[in-house]
């Protein structure tokens, strides 16, 4: 037996419900709210009390004639299960809701209820599963369009190699018509490349214990020349013989390798890219920061998409590999920018087999390469 009077009784299972529940008048200000929907709006309950959801920070996307609440005053009708966006102090906020308006006694309307759940983490699974799909359908027509175009591809090359040889050295322009040609030709067969190992992320690879140190030191050292020559510094911070991870060390050097490239070439002007990496309990993570110009945040959210690049001539390809293969590898890659520069987090599961006895904090250090 409960002893508790109706209205504690109320009171209780109002703030006892995992899901949100807000009550407005006509006016729309908050006439009674529940722990769940303050907790979203990072106040307490009686702070809510009197104020419109948009004087509390929870802009509706669309605007006010989208919300579920709004529109069951408006038309005196519950609205049910109807998906929602909110702006909410900075955060994007799914919800999946429904509302029903409130009337007294006498049958007249004096406001409204809602009863919302946020669905957030489920609509972010649901876009990462779409996205995986559309990877998917992209490798296999990947796959086929590379098999179709790399076989004539391969017989230009060679029918080009044979004609350069049979000219004279007086024809000095058809060489150079030639070459050019040869080097459209290059350029194409790493784009085909590219579409290669996009179409290749869903195969089986053998894995293996990396030690992630001596591989970034290795890309590092490929990096150095393009560094050099567009006057950037690379300056290195890496744990020896503790960097450990269960993977396929060919498939995250190209990782670092592309990371490192996109930041050389974001720094058209010189600057410094510093690679950091960390080892914290069951975790590893190599930071890549540069002092390029940084991202839009328009484009910010779309650089892992297949085929967009700000770069005039990319592909965009490289990005989706990279976070098919940190995919493959259960980690996950963070990237943040300003106008200052960018900087991009790998971060993976530590090797099972992690030999202690060898762990030191000695630091590498490379300066003014």
């Amino acid at each position: 037996m409960i002893n508790l009077s109706s209205s504690e009784l109320v009171a209780k299972i109002f703030d006892s419900m995992t899901n949100g529940l807000v009550a407005v008048d006509t006016e729309h200000r908050v006439v009674a709210i529940n722990r769940a929907a303050a907790g979203l709006l990072e106040i307490q309950p009686e702070q809510g009390i009197g104020y419109t959801l948009e004087e509390l920070g929870a802009k509706p996307a669309g605007g006010p004639e989208r919300v579920m609440l709004y529109q069951a005053m408006r038309t005196g009708e519950p609205q049910v299960n109807t998906s929602n966006v909110w702006h909410c102090k900075g955060r994007i906020i799914y919800v999946s809701s429904s509302a029903s308006p409130i009337f007294d006694t006498q049958g007249a309307m004096i406001g409204a209820v809602t009863v919302f759940e946020d669905i957030t983490e489920k609509q972010i699974l649901n876009e990462r599963l779409k996205h995986a799909e559309r990877l998917a359908l992209l490798g296999e027509f990947a796959a086929q369009l590379v098999h179709e175009i790399r076989n004539p591809l391969s017989t230009f090359c060679g029918a080009f190699d044979v004609l350069e040889q049979d000219l004279s050295d007086e024809n000095g322009d058809a060489r150079r018509v030639l070459q050019a040609a040869r080097n459209q030709l290059v350029e194409l067969n790493e784009l085909l490349a590219q579409l290669l190992d996009l179409s290749r992320q869903n195969t089986p690879w053998v894995k293996e214990t990396v030690d992630i140190g001596p591989l970034l030191q290795e890309v590092i050292l490929l990096m150095k020349p393009k560094a050099r020559r567009a006057g950037v510094q690379i300056h290195t911070e890496i744990p020896r013989h503790c960097l450990l991870t269960h993977g396929v060390a060919s498939e995250l050097r190209q990782v670092f390798f592309n990371l490192m490239l996109n930041s050389v070439e974001a720094m058209e002007r010189g600057g410094q890219l510093r690679i950091i990496g960390k080892r914290q309990k069951d975790r590893v993570s190599v930071e890549i920061c540069d002092t390029g110009a940084g991202i839009g945040t328009n484009d910010l959210g779309r650089i892992s998409e297949p085929f967009f690049t700000t770069k005039p001539d990319g592909t965009g390809l490289g990005l989706t590999v990279v976070q098919g293969i940190i995919d493959d590898h259960q980690g996950v890659l963070t990237v943040s920018s300003s106008d200052e520069g960018t900087q991009v987090v790998v971060d993976l599961p530590s090797g099972e087999e992690l030999e202690r006895s060898q762990v030191t904090h000695d630091r590498v250090f490379e300066k003014d390469i």
